[in-house]
């Protein structure tokens, strides 16, 4: 277990926010994502939402998640429109995504549900931790804005270079020391409507998986 690991595991037993009434907060550690490892994810999310759901989506696939997305940003589509982003074995991911209680049918194609109903993510936290080259750490930070809400680079202390907090504010990246409370003031992240792509969806079922399925 090297220093990061260590800096991490500290700030995450003390210093992230409790969850909102309502709300309970799980932590991934290192998670393994198509960007890479983000030292820790503290996901929120919306218990009663989750608990709603059916035991179909248990089954859902990567590619799935990727549909849903697709279907949250672009609206209804019909097998026309899909085939060319989704050309493998799209009937049985729709097939999956409708049992799911995840989309409908429709007479103009497929339509996500409400995503109150299906989305039960409200605060999905991105932490990279550096104890040495803050660079590569915000780079990594930057890195996780694809899926996170709020991405934040953590620091042992704060270098005396004003250029980290310049970068960091171009970036859109907080950043924290250790034992600074994560929402405390101090430079805050850009904050990002969620979902930001189909990797957000995963931590919104790996949370149902890991939380509420049986």
């Amino acid at each position: 277990m090297g220093p990061e690991y260590e800096l991490v595991l500290e700030y995450v037993a003390a210093h992230l926010p409790d969850a909102p009434r309502g709300q309970a907060r799980t932590l991934f550690l290192e998670p393994e994502i198509e960007s890479g490892f983000p030292d820790v994810v503290a996901v929120y999310w919306h218990v009663a939402t989750a608990r709603r759901w059916n035991a179909a989506r248990a089954v859902l696939t990567k590619a799935d998640v990727r549909i849903a997305h697709f279907l949250a940003t672009m609206g209804t589509a019909d097998l026309e429109r899909l085939r060319p982003f989704y050309p493998s074995r799209l009937r049985d991911s729709l097939e999956r995504l409708e049992a799911a209680a995840v989309i409908r049918k429709t007479g103009a194609g497929w339509r996500l549900r409400s995503m109150q109903d299906i989305f039960a993510v409200r605060r999905l936290v991105a932490i990279e931790a550096k104890v040495s080259e803050w660079q590569d750490g915000l780079q990594q930070a930057f890195q996780n804005t694809w899926f996170a809400s709020e991405s934040f680079l953590l620091l042992p202390r704060l270098p005396r270079v004003p250029v980290l907090l310049e970068e960091a504010e171009r970036f859109g990246v907080g950043v924290r020391v250790a034992g600074q409370p994560l929402d405390s003031d101090g430079l805050s992240p850009r904050l990002a409507q969620i979902p930001r792509s189909y990797a957000s969806w995963l931590f919104n079922e790996w949370v149902w998986r890991a939380e509420v399925a049986e």
